[in-house]
């Protein structure tokens, strides 16, 4: 307790002291606001300004890693977008060549953290004919998949550091408040006065007392602010732009999934059954053709059988005419 007293008594003594201006003051201000100050002592004090410091520290660190992270956020989200077709029939049929390219060109232009993101996407890209014939880029899994969101704000954002500072604080002021009382108790000692047992050292600790606890109040509510800073406007911004992120590469690169493939499959066999209904349309026209010629041909045949007959026996009159008149002549 030597050493308290003596710090005690040295910033007292200073003249630009906070607490010499405090005792200076203390009858022109609030009596009971500077007595009360004035019992706590200057150990508590000093702690209580280093867990403030140590809290602008953790602060200042938490909101600037969530202002980075967000606007790295905000800013692959807009050129997504801007990359993004209208119609929402191009988005169904994937992203065109085009639009990859675009796309590529982008990514190389972004600096990191978002060209990291970027070239994730890219290798999760895979090239897939449509119904149509037209070759499309669909995203081979989900979006949430291929940039989770522990592996995108948490490398950047370190949310399970920032989510142990009002532990850290908490435990820090306990301590301090233990740490006091532990060495204002080391000052009591039982002194034996004509068979009297006396306790020296009793005053001093209960008018300290109530100061001892300031570190641990102090503590407890920097905690409590650090917690709703943390929990409604970093957390929460980050997350809002982590799901707009992830809507905005869904809206671009539509995801090759199991059912989408079906369907495509179903597509493509209405269209096989449609033109394998038509080329059996066409033979059965091409089989009609044939049986109607093969029913004309013995039909022609056999008329030209008879005209031959008709004329071969009009051949043979002729000759027989013949005969006689040159039978005649010779006559």
């Amino acid at each position: 307790m030597q050493w308290f007293k003596r710090l005690e008594c040295g910033t007292r003594v200073c003249g630009g002291g906070f607490l010499c201006y405090i005792e200076t003051h203390r009858e022109k201000s609030d009596p009971v606001g500077a007595v009360l100050l004035m019992s706590i002592p200057v150990p508590i004090l000093v702690a209580c300004a280093g867990l403030l410091l140590l809290f602008s520290i953790f602060l200042t660190r938490m909101l600037t890693e969530g202002l980075r992270t967000n606007a790295a956020l905000r800013r692959l989200e807009f050129v997504l977008r801007s990359i993004s077709p209208s119609d929402a029939s191009s988005r169904r049929m994937g992203l065109d060549a085009q639009g990859a390219a675009r796309l590529h060109e982008s990514c190389l232009a972004l600096p990191e953290p978002m060209k990291t993101w970027c070239r994730r996407i890219e290798d999760h890209m895979l090239c897939y004919p449509g119904p149509d014939g037209q070759d499309g880029w669909y995203l081979g899994a989900p979006a949430r998949e291929i940039l989770p969101e522990e592996s995108v704000s948490e490398r950047y954002y370190h949310a399970g550091f920032h989510e142990s500072v009002p532990g850290i604080l908490t435990g820090l002021g306990l301590a301090c408040t233990f740490v006091a009382i532990l060495i204002a108790l080391t000052s009591l000692r039982v002194t034996v006065t004509n068979d009297m047992e006396t306790v020296v050292g009793i005053k001093q600790l209960i008018e300290g007392l109530a100061g001892k606890f300031l570190t641990s109040i102090v503590g407890l509510l920097l905690s409590m602010v650090f917690l709703t800073t943390e929990r409604k406007w970093c957390e929460r911004r980050l997350t809002q732009s982590y799901e707009d992120l992830i809507d905005a590469v869904s809206h671009l690169i539509p995801v090759m999934n199991a059912a989408r493939m079906q369907l495509e499959l179903q597509q493509i066999a209405v269209r096989q059954a449609h033109s394998l209904a038509a080329i059996e349309a066409e033979l059965a026209g091409m089989r009609g053709m044939l049986s109607a010629a093969n029913d004309t041909v013995p039909r022609v045949a056999s008329a030209v059988a008879a005209d031959v007959e008709q004329f071969a026996d009009k051949l043979d009159q002729l000759g027989s005419a013949l005969d006689r008149g040159i039978r005649q002549l010779l006559q």
